[in-house]
């Protein structure tokens, strides 16, 4: 499988069009962000740096480029989304879910944040609010694979 379609923080295949990693919720693509593409500058040197820490493993430098592309544009769902990934490989679940909901507060419709937080709360052993979480998803896209299989490790 060509090393696209793998997730660059886990390295698991990519899921469906969306390309969103289902084992650590990360996305390469986002839906809304596509409709209106980052420009600024900072933002884009930020985010660059980011996903070359992820890529090498560096999840610490990662955060901090990260934390870089926020301050540059607070409202990136994208950001967001990336910096609770690489909180929730550093083990920082609280803080991972947190920024979960900074993202969704950006982009509530986005499926594959609700998954993502969905997926941070089951690992932190909270089955009945990751639960709400993938149904959550299942409303936004009712046939989603990974929200379906991921709500029935929920019971």
């Amino acid at each position: 499988m060509p090393e696209e379609d793998n997730c660059p923080i886990c390295g698991e295949e990519l899921i469906g069009y969306k390309k969103f990693c289902g084992e650590c919720g990360s996305q390469v693509e986002q839906e809304e962000e596509q409709a209106a593409p980052e420009t600024d500058a900072d933002f884009d040197e930020a985010m660059n740096k980011a996903t070359a820490a992820m890529k090498s493993k560096d999840l610490k430098a990662s955060l901090e480029a990260l934390d870089e592309a926020i301050q540059a544009k607070p409202d990136s769902a994208k950001a967001w989304n990336n910096k609770a990934v690489v909180l929730a490989k550093l083990g920082d679940s609280e803080n991972a879910i947190k920024a979960f909901d900074r993202a969704l507060e950006i982009s509530p419709t986005v499926v594959n944040l609700w998954i993502g937080k969905g997926t941070m709360l089951l690992k932190s052993k909270r089955p009945d609010e990751a639960k709400e979480c993938f149904e959550k998803a299942l409303e936004l896209e009712p046939e989603n694979k990974v929200a379906k299989d991921k709500i029935a490790k929920c019971q």
